[in-house]
């Protein structure tokens, strides 16, 4: 039901200007529905955008407890939520209606969640400050962050981000989530392959979000593979690639050659390099392995045929 103003008359005409038939509405389809067996959750539209409507909202949240639902969703539905709004801010408000439930209903067992859209790229700021500093402990969103307009928040980065920051000292309540972590690939390209096609540069879980170029990323990566990742591709099911490209080394040439079963020496790897660079000089977006490879083979023909 909306209770952002502009939403509420553009949604229901005449019909919003009468909130307690609204109220009288939802409580009767609220008990209806929990009468049938249902779980219900109930979602005042526009929350967010509430504005002085924060009296009016408390009335439908006791309506809708009162009735039976036990799920409060508290949406930022336009996108248009930041903490720099102040006390206007969505997540306050949150934990200010969470507070008079509490009192009004202690024997409730009542779960606040936070729907967030991107239209401004705040979904994911907004989400997690709904868990961390308000009282939300559900997460609606969609994997790759699909949804209508500029989408809502990306699930797989809220799961990131929970597990590891939401053990933080700093926060009053330890948070957590059970989630088995190492599918998120698998599920993220499955979204990607059968909806809208995911960028390459996509947080967690895109094509380039665990691949590495560069000669100092390589260096560092194949010593440690955390030094260029905040945590190791292989906890959400990647794999980190190293392309080979123009800014790439001879440490990168040597490991990919060493790992196929094949030699390059020390004194030697930097001028293997540099030949497989000048063959791919049009390729400024790398090669790949196999084409390494190709090159590597017609570098050594080469070496022999000169040594004859």
């Amino acid at each position: 039901m909306p209770v952002d103003p502009n939403l509420m008359q553009a949604s229901l005409n005449e019909y919003a200007n009468d909130h307690q038939k609204m109220i009288h509405a939802l409580a009767y389809l609220i008990e209806k529905a929990v009468k049938c067996g249902l779980e219900v959750e109930f979602s005042p539209e526009g929350y967010s955008q509430m504005g002085t409507n924060f009296d009016f909202v408390t009335d439908t949240l006791r309506a809708a407890v009162a009735a039976g639902a036990t799920i409060i969703n508290c949406p930022d539905t336009i996108g248009g939520a930041s903490r720099w709004q102040g006390a206007d801010y969505f997540v306050y408000k949150m934990q200010r209606h969470a507070d008079i439930i509490k009192i009004e209903f202690p024997h409730k067992d009542i779960t606040w969640s936070v729907h967030c859209h991107n239209d401004f790229g705040a979904a994911l700021d907004n989400t997690v400050n709904a868990v961390f500093e308000g009282p939300a402990r559900q997460i609606e969103g969609c994997f790759n962050g699909i949804g209508e307009r500029a989408g809502n928040v990306s699930l797989e980065q809220c799961i990131m981000y929970l597990k590891y920051f939401g053990e933080s000292k700093l926060l009053p309540t330890q948070l957590y989530t059970d989630i088995r972590t190492e599918c998120i690939k698998e599920i993220s390209d499955f979204v990607a392959a059968n909806m809208l096609p995911r960028q390459p540069h996509w947080p967690i879980s895109g094509d380039n979000s665990a691949k590495h170029s560069s000669g100092g990323h390589t260096n560092a990566v194949l010593r440690n593979p955390r030094a260029y990742q905040p945590f190791d591709p292989k906890e959400v099911g990647n794999d980190i690639s190293l392309v080979f490209g123009p800014l790439s080394g001879g440490n990168h040439a040597k490991n990919i050659i060493e790992s196929r079963g094949f030699i390059c020496g020390e004194h030697e790897k930097q001028a293997i390099a540099q030949a497989i660079k000048n063959f791919y000089s049009d390729r400024r977006k790398g090669i790949t392995e196999d084409e390494l490879m190709q090159d590597y083979y017609a570098y050594r023909n080469k070496e022999t045929r000169n040594e004859r």
